[in-house]
């Protein structure tokens, strides 16, 4: 994927683990599939096994047959990811599984179907309460995103992991409700496609902090920054922070503690994509 955006040289040089950042986020997000699930045929089955067993790290037997290890482990899967435990693989935790990085399943649709009532029924994946490079810092209730949303957050933090594997992990907090629509505390995350981002620490620290704090690296936030700009799995709409010396972003009260960044929608939303800012604001 392309962007437009360009960034102005930094004293400072991203790492190299990141500076082919674009490359190693530049993959084919999957096509939605038009056919039905059959969720009871051991193609299927076959499919949740090997999920559990790349996320999870098991050994399961991959012989289409939902036993007690297999239902054990969706059981764990789901208390892991805050999804309702009952052992079975439904529509959320389908997605949950694509969310953490398993392949879309056989002869179904990467997302659920959407849900009726709902002011957007695509916003309807789970973020991980944790994963590769990545942590949570708000309820499951609170981190809901259309699935390329959840799938490029992955991605980012996937590829910052390898860049420092001993850490510290990208915090992430609110991205919308299920279903969309309006969330406590914000005129935006409505739409699946706003997440905040907790700055870097210069200590290692996985706690929150602002720009102004002694604890700040304003060197690893603008690597975090240039990042996200990076990906090739959604563009960026634009990035809110008020670091004055931050590039790539745009000051915005009540954002000295973390990064908000909106990216941009792989289908035209129902309505206003810009709700709450200024007109002209992104001109």
């Amino acid at each position: 994927m392309t962007y437009q955006f360009r960034f102005r040289e930094e004293p400072f040089g991203l790492n190299s683990a990141l500076d082919n950042a674009e490359e190693l986020l530049s993959t084919d997000f999957a096509e939605t599939w038009q056919g039905e699930v059959s969720r009871k045929s051991p193609d299927y089955v076959r499919w949740v096994q090997r999920s559990l067993n790349q996320i999870l790290g098991l050994r399961l037997a991959v012989d289409g047959v939902i036993g007690r290890q297999t239902r054990s482990a969706v059981r764990r899967f789901q208390q892991q990811r805050g999804l309702k435990v009952d052992g079975i693989v439904g529509s959320q935790t389908e997605s949950a599984f694509i969310a953490a990085g398993a392949s879309s399943p056989p002869g179904g649709a990467l997302v659920p179907r959407p849900a009726t009532g709902l002011a957007n029924p695509n916003v309807n994946v789970p973020l991980p309460r944790s994963g590769a490079g990545f942590y949570s810092y708000k309820p499951t209730s609170q981190q809901y995103g259309l699935p390329e949303s959840i799938h490029a957050l992955q991605a980012i933090a996937s590829v910052r992991q390898k860049a420092y594997p001993q850490g510290p992990r990208i915090g992430i907090g609110d991205i919308s409700v299920h279903g969309g629509g309006p969330m406590r505390g914000h005129k935006s995350h409505q739409k699946g496609v706003d997440v905040d981002i907790r700055l870097m620490r210069n200590d290692g620290r996985e706690k929150p902090t602002e720009y102004q704090s002694p604890q700040y690296s304003r060197a690893l936030t603008q690597e975090l920054i240039n990042l996200i700009r990076a990906n090739g799995i959604l563009g960026v709409r634009y990035i809110f922070f008020n670091d004055p010396r931050a590039t790539g972003v745009k000051p915005w009260p009540n954002h000295d503690n973390h990064l908000h960044v909106r990216f941009v929608a792989p289908v035209a939303l129902s309505s206003n994509e810009l709700e709450g800012l200024p007109r002209g604001f992104l001109s």
